[in-house]
């Protein structure tokens, strides 16, 4: 008897892990008890569509819809290539609002992939109508889109307004176009607007963007004066892709990344291990690979932002790498490290104040570090590889340490300071704390520059400028360089 009980046992349980291995099979469309695997393939013609690997939805709204209607929470819809893009009349390709606990995944990118994976990214195709857009988001929650080819869409490929938890990853994005009213345009648009709207917990990771008009990414803060802080971008991580623009492009891509605050809050961004290059040709804006805009508006904040390990080279000879500019309000905790520029340009910090009416003006960059950054082959003849600028009544401060700076048309280093301004550069051995241990060398017009004498006394102790010798005829202005390096730390 106990050896028969011991069998019904076993049989039992070999039953019931049948049933489990059947219900998490891939071709049923479930990849597990928590998560539904709906398919999308253009190419069912049969009539018969319900979202299963053999009879897939053949528009990808239709299979969230599906989803929705039947109270599905945390889909997978799984987009095959099928045999043409896919494409909409009128409105948003995708359109989702309010949606969570999504995830759109594309047979470009199959790794991790839970169910059977099909082959070649699908293309969302946006047509020529007016505020036609591939991807639109709006108050979403838990969203991943990955593996697709997002081309086109008037303002944005992408737009994601107060969007939380939204990864986007190895995904192509690109042909953004112009708006008649709005005619700075991105692949992706992160937009916090008006009061109480935020976007939070962003990941935009291992993607490939060229050819959008204005900008790749641009996460916006656009808060209004009435609610305050109350409009805010949070947790933003911008790493690991590629930026570039073809000769073929329609328009042209000077601003591959774009953060920019009219009014409210940016806090902890970090952008990181970016390829930018080939970007700003024909523009007739200045080009930045990386470009940080805090605008002119009441009580405007930025806090910990990191700049680190990017690249960005080829473009035009008045671009910048980075640029971060404060017209008002204040930031704090900005480290720009390790990053690597071969542009007009390479690194750019500027507080212009403009301070004409109460609660505006007066741009405050406070203590930001810039460390260990390669500077190289700077295209601008009359600048430098890296300046810093505090105009009217802005003021800005910066420890500079580390870096390698040479081989530049114009100056490493650009100091510029307005009589009302305050400006305290640390190139080592001043009050900020610097080590020094920079590396300024052949640059064709000298290691410092300085606009006139209003830039007053700073230091730059323990560097090297290319020499064992004096190198004071490589310093303009009041700066202190003694002791200098007699040999280069890098």
């Amino acid at each position: 008897m106990k050896n028969n009980k011991l069998i019904l046992a076993l049989a039992t349980f070999l039953i019931a892990s049948s049933f489990i291995s059947c219900s998490s099979d891939s071709s049923s469309g479930d990849s597990s008890s928590e998560q539904k695997i709906v398919y999308v393939d253009n190419s069912n013609t049969s009539g018969f569509e319900d979202g299963s690997y053999e009879h897939p939805y053949s528009t990808i709204q239709k299979a969230i819809d599906s989803s929705s209607e039947n109270n599905k929470d945390n889909t997978l819809v799984y987009i095959r290539k099928g045999n043409k893009p896919y494409s909409v009349e009128e409105g948003s390709l995708v359109d989702l609002d309010g949606t969570k606990n999504l995830t759109l995944w594309g047979s470009g990118y199959n790794e991790g992939f839970p169910g059977i994976p099909a082959t070649g990214y699908p293309v969302l195709q946006s047509s020529n109508l007016k505020n036609e857009r591939p991807i639109y988001l709006k108050d979403v929650e838990n969203i991943t889109i990955i593996g697709l080819d997002l081309r086109g869409g008037e303002q944005n490929v992408v737009y994601a307004g107060g969007a939380r938890k939204l990864t986007i990853k190895h995904c192509i994005v690109s042909g953004a176009e112009p708006a008649p009213v709005w005619n700075k345009t991105s692949g992706i648009l992160i937009y916090s607007f008006g009061g109480g709207d935020k976007s939070s917990d962003i990941a935009i990771t291992d993607n490939t963007f060229y050819d959008n008009h204005t900008g790749g990414i641009n996460v916006s803060v656009f808060g209004d004066a009435e609610y305050g802080f109350e409009s805010a971008a949070e947790n933003v991580l911008i790493a690991g892709n590629t930026f570039y623009q073809t000769q073929e492009s329609k328009y042209e891509m000077h601003l591959p990344i774009i953060c920019e605050i009219w009014c409210g809050l940016m806090e902890n961004i970090t952008i990181e291990n970016n390829d930018i290059y080939n970007f700003g040709e024909g523009s007739v804006w200045t080009p930045s690979g990386i470009f940080f805009l805090q605008r002119m508006t009441e009580n405007p904040l930025s806090k910990n932002i990191m700049i680190r390990s990017n690249n960005i080279s080829n473009s035009v000879s008045d671009s910048d790498g980075i640029w971060i500019e404060v017209m008002s309000g204040k930031m704090e905790n900005l480290i720009i490290s390790g990053n690597s520029t071969h542009t007009g340009k390479g690194i750019t910090l500027i507080a212009p104040g403009q301070g004409s009416e109460p609660g505006s003006g007066g741009g405050v960059i406070d203590g930001a570090v810039v460390t260990g950054n390669t500077i190289t082959d700077s295209l601008h003849p009359g600048l430098a590889g890296l300046l810093f600028v505090a105009q009217e009544d802005g003021s800005l401060s910066a420890n500079v340490s580390r870096n390698i700076i040479k081989d530049g048309l114009g100056y490493g280093v650009w100091l510029d300071r307005d009589i009302d301004a305050t400006l305290s550069v640390d190139l080592g051995g001043g009050a900020l704390q610097s080590e020094g241990y920079n590396s300024i060398y052949n640059n064709q017009l000298g290691g410092i520059g300085v606009e006139d004498q209003n830039v007053g006394p700073q230091t730059a102790k323990h560097n090297w400028w290319g020499q064992a010798d004096d190198p004071g005829s490589l310093i303009e202005g009041d700066i202190n360089y003694t002791p200098w390096l007699t040999e280069d730390p890098n």
